[in-house]
């Protein structure tokens, strides 16, 4: 490849330009055509569109309520099954040393089944 000098290089892009000037379309007939071709398909052709649109929602809506009904006592057959089931585990957790295994009371001592308090509240 040749070496160009920045002379050399210059004259060929503006060459460059200027075809590309000239082969370039007018700006603002093109703007107008996509316009009117923008309006065409947007006001002649949506109505068709959504009739079709609107036949399709309200067959499905005459379809599905049957399915509705139906449905809506399954339903509620499935949230009382739901609120009454137990964990097959529950019983497990249920131990005879469970009581050991209890936090102890509050005001609550190590020696409070060992010894007698001689401290008792009188019920006057």
């Amino acid at each position: 490849m040749d070496e160009m000098n920045d002379d050399q290089l210059h004259a060929r892009f503006s060459s460059l330009r200027n075809e590309d000037t000239r082969s370039a379309p007018e700006f603002r007939p093109l703007l107008n055509r996509a316009r009117s071709r923008a309006r065409l398909r947007s006001g002649g052709h949506s109505l068709p569109w959504v009739a079709a649109a609107a036949s399709i929602l309200l067959a499905a809506l005459l379809i599905a309520k049957p399915w509705h009904d139906r449905g809506g006592r399954a339903n509620a057959r499935a949230k009382t099954d739901i609120v009454a089931w137990q964990s097959p585990t529950a019983g497990l957790l249920q131990t005879p040393t469970q009581d050991l295994l209890a936090p102890a009371p509050l005001l609550s001592s190590v020696f409070d089944g060992v010894v007698n308090s001689q401290l008792q509240l009188k019920a006057d």
